[in-house]
């Protein structure tokens, strides 16, 4: 047998001898008696006999294994020792009391509320910066001469104004696609088929204004669809980045990180679906108000002041004539 770390020979005690308790100091004189005397241990070295060898074995192998093992131990605590402090150090300080709780609160919305202004406005933490590129074949000059760091496709990056500014544009181009093409051949018989329709009632010459009120309705059904994705999609970015900046101003190894999170969370997406449903409750009733034609005339409201004025005249010209009659 291969034995890695040696061995070493050794005398135990028998039955009769453990019932007799005999102590390891007499043990220890049966067992030197023991290898001396007995024929099988006459050629053995001295070094692998006796309990006095083993434990020379076993400091020995102890020893050995001390000086290659503890080096690297040492080196793991300091380095464990370290990294605590390092975390110690980063760790914010604790709440005690209500007051601290409320300061600590306090100046988390504000710097919050300040993230979110910036972004509103502008301000970035990383300018966007632009690289000149050679154009590549198949693209224009125009698409592939820039690229910036930022990606600006990117519909949840924290740049709030230039997303919004994006999304009403995609918007405002939705909005003048849905219109009808008023120049084409198709779209000048649908006019004269509703010309023909209300030949009958309508004077020579003299346009029904039902025609007018027909192709505008027709435009105006498509208004609706476009507006509500609008509102749709601002919330969805708005929850999206608002959530985002949130995790930003709270320290990563804070206990009470996540608790706040989830509940400032649930106020967030309180307050954006509010505002959603106020935002679709005031595009309907803008879109019913434009159901009338001429609202839409610029004079319309001109119209309707003048009129007011020349009845609130009339009424002061009637109310005088009355009172120099009665004088």
């Amino acid at each position: 047998m291969t034995l890695k770390l040696g061995c070493v020979a050794v005398l135990n005690r028998t039955p009769e001898q453990i019932e007799e308790n005999v102590p390891f100091s007499k043990m220890r004189q049966l067992e030197q008696k023991f290898f001396k005397h007995h024929k099988a241990f006459q050629h053995v070295p001295a070094e692998y006999l006796g309990c006095d060898q083993l434990i020379k074995r076993l400091v020995s192998i102890q020893q050995a294994r001390i000086r290659s093992m503890l080096p690297g131990i040492l080196d793991d605590l300091k380095n464990q020792i370290q990294k605590k402090k390092t975390e110690l150090k980063n760790m914010p300080q604790a709440v005690t009391s209500e007051m601290e709780c409320w300061t600590l609160y306090n100046n988390l919305i504000k710097r919050y509320r300040d993230l979110i202004y910036a972004r509103v406005h502008g301000v970035y933490d990383n300018d966007m910066q632009l690289e000149m590129k050679e154009p590549t074949r198949g693209s224009s000059a125009l698409s592939s001469g820039l690229n910036t760091t930022q990606a600006t496709t990117d519909a949840f990056d924290d740049r709030i104004a230039f997303q919004l500014h994006k999304q009403h544009k995609a918007f405002a181009e939705e909005i003048s696609h849905s219109f009808s093409k008023f120049f084409t051949s198709d779209y000048q018989k649908y006019v004269l088929q509703l010309l023909e329709e209300n030949a009958g009632v309508t004077l020579p010459n003299f346009s029904s204004f039902s025609i007018i009120e027909r192709l505008y309705h027709h435009e105006h059904r498509n208004f609706h669809e476009p507006c509500e994705e609008l509102v749709e999609s601002s919330v969805t970015y708005l929850k999206e980045v608002l959530i985002k900046l949130l995790n930003q101003i709270f320290d990563k190894k804070a206990a009470y990180k996540n608790d706040m999170i989830h509940k400032l969370t649930d106020i967030i997406f309180r307050a954006l679906d509010e505002s959603e449903e106020y935002c679709k409750g005031d595009i309907n009733k803008m879109l019913h108000i434009e159901k009338r034609v001429f609202t839409l005339d610029h004079y319309y409201i001109d119209t309707v002041n003048k009129i007011k004025t020349e009845i609130q005249q009339y009424i002061e010209n009637k109310k005088r004539k009355y009172d120099s009659y009665i004088i």
